[in-house]
């Protein structure tokens, strides 16, 4: 089962800019918790959470992942396999802090 880990994102406020995001990109990324929480995969929540063009899901290197919450904001975190936990790096921010 998938869980979430916010620690590292609790650790440096800067990175975490949710309470400056739109309402519309707050419900994507708790839509996107949620879902990895019930036990679906990144991918999967990265698809219920996705436009009809698909998931947004991109890759970024060093094992960095982002998916687009809105046109400015994203959330950037790394998967670790071996525990099935998703770290979330970055809210709210384009790349920036990531």
């Amino acid at each position: 089962m998938w869980k979430v880990d916010l620690n590292e994102l609790r650790q440096n406020s800067s990175k975490n800019s949710f309470s400056k995001m739109e309402d519309a990109a707050k419900k994507k990324y708790n839509d996107f918790i949620k879902c990895i929480q019930k036990g679906k995969s990144p991918r999967e929540a990265a698809q219920t959470i996705g436009s009809s063009h698909g998931s947004n899901l991109e890759r970024l290197g060093n094992n960095l992942m982002s998916i687009r919450l809105s046109q400015e904001h994203r959330v950037t975190f790394y998967i670790r396999e071996s525990t099935s936990t998703v770290v979330i790096n970055s809210v709210g921010t384009h790349y920036k802090n990531a």
